[in-house]
């Protein structure tokens, strides 16, 4: 008897157009997707092997430099304690904000505008990626603080490898979430299922990804049957 098609079967996958980006391989579709299937579509894209070689780099300099305090400990903890307000911050104020007029000219940033396409078709492979600029950015800039004469340096490549390391983690697991992979653990499946109320039921809502503690502080975390079915959460331009 053939399986059944899993919900999270992509729209996008199973169209003839070309990919329309830099990842030419869709996931296999249905409910046998494997965590080891998934992780080869995941580290097969550039944004991610972007973020997975900045962790290293970062990673092997903090070793190599050596004399990790307990200050080392508190830069982790305050960057790692913040990702929550953080990941809830850019994606409402970033990633959900609205075009601005400039003159005569309407803009609207590139992760905005992406973001936008990932709301439409969420199943969409390119677009569940942070776009390969925004990453590019994000990988290379930050070392520029090991330019600042009064940065321990030591110090610094804590707080880079702790953000890498965040930046991994939030790639990995998003892509996870839209993939067809059958959560197994129990955080997972909680973080899972309030992405896709975000993506099918509210996009005012659940604006967390790896974690809801912000969502749970600032009231962005109701009972589904709470609020109502919004028009626009697969049109973010009609807002």
């Amino acid at each position: 008897m053939e399986a059944a098609a899993s919900p999270w079967r992509a729209s996008y996958y199973d169209s003839d157009a070309p990919p329309r980006g830099g990842v030419s391989d869709a996931l296999p579709d249905g409910p046998r997707t494997t965590l080891q299937q998934a992780f080869r579509t995941w580290i097969a894209a550039p944004s991610a092997q972007l973020a997975v070689a900045a962790f290293v780099i970062a990673f092997v300099a903090r070793a190599v430099v050596g004399g990790a305090s307990w200050w080392d400990l508190l830069i982790v903890g305050i960057l790692v304690g913040f990702h929550p307000m953080t990941e809830w911050l850019i994606h409402t104020f970033i990633l959900h904000a609205k075009p601005v007029k400039l003159g005569a000219v309407q803009y609207q940033s590139l992760v905005a505008r992406e973001h936008v396409r990932h709301h439409k078709d969420p199943k969409e492979l390119e677009t569940i990626f942070i776009p390969l600029p925004v990453v590019l950015a994000m990988v290379t800039l930050p070392w520029l603080l090991l330019l600042v004469p009064w940065f321990a340096t030591g110090l610094v490549l804590t707080g880079l490898t702790t953000g890498f390391a965040i930046l991994v983690a939030y790639e990995w697991t998003h892509f996870l979430i839209h993939t067809p992979y059958r959560p197994k653990g129990r955080y997972y499946r909680s973080i899972r299922r309030a992405h896709i109320l975000h993506h099918y039921k509210n996009e005012n809502y659940w604006l967390g990804v790896t974690n809801h503690t912000a969502d749970h502080l600032l009231g962005t975390f109701p009972d589904k049957a709470a609020v109502p079915t919004s028009p626009t959460a697969k049109d973010l331009a009609a807002r």
